[in-house]
């Protein structure tokens, strides 16, 4: 999910650079200016190394690299928190990283 500032119509991918394939979005959606896309990949990429690409019509691409998706889905969810203040994680938060850890050791499980 992106906030754009422009009416160009962006797409985005990810290419799994440990495994050499690129996945692309199943469906693609704008709500107000916010950019949702979504895709589908095996469990085992989300631990891997990945450059996220942004592409819009006669534009340059633009590349995000992350050490994996999931330790990217867990630093958004960090930022998150940090919003919230002392507000106590949600059970749904709880699974959320529970699930995180199990495809990535990295992360570590909630306390």
């Amino acid at each position: 999910m992106w906030l754009q500032d422009s009416k160009a119509k962006i797409a985005a991918s990810i290419f799994d650079n440990e495994s050499n394939k690129t996945y692309s979005p199943y469906t693609c959606r704008v709500n107000a200016d916010w950019h949702t896309c979504e895709m589908l990949l095996p469990a085992d990429a989300l631990s891997h190394q990945a450059y996220i690409t942004f592409v819009a019509n006669k534009q340059k691409p633009g590349i995000v690299q992350v050490d994996s998706i999931a330790l990217a889905q867990y630093a958004a969810y960090l930022i998150q928190r940090r919003g919230l203040g002392n507000m106590k994680p949600t059970d749904e938060d709880v699974a959320d990283q529970t699930s995180l850890h199990a495809v990535d050791g990295r992360i570590p499980l909630p306390q």
